[in-house]
């Protein structure tokens, strides 16, 4: 599998948006094995937050459930915050996690 065409300009806020359109042109099963080839790199081994998000990302966009790639949707699935006091304006943390996958796929892909 090739690496998933990402521009540096990509703004880490679509980045589940750009990933989840990148998916389409490949096989599921062969996602599948990329991502868990990715996710047990050492680039990621450190980070389970970040290997959950993309766990997250990959696999909704695989299921087709594109309306579930929000910042407020994921930061309550990964991340743990409570929909009465999550404020995603308040808690940059989907955008800056998305932003910190986005450096570290390129890292990989490129390394």
């Amino acid at each position: 599998m090739g690496r998933p065409q990402f521009s540096s300009q990509t703004n880490p806020s679509t980045t589940p948006h750009a990933l989840a359109a990148a998916l389409s042109d490949y096989p599921s099963a062969l996602i599948e094995v990329t991502l868990e080839r990715v996710i047990a790199s050492s680039t990621f081994r450190r980070s389970q937050r970040q290997r959950d998000f993309l766990v997250h990302v990959v696999r909704v966009g695989l299921a087709g459930r594109h309306d579930q790639l929000k910042e407020v949707i994921i930061g309550l699935a990964v991340f743990g915050r409570l929909l009465r006091a999550y404020d995603p304006r308040r808690d940059p943390i989907v955008r800056v996690e998305a932003g910190r996958i986005h450096d570290k796929l390129a890292r990989f892909y490129d390394g």
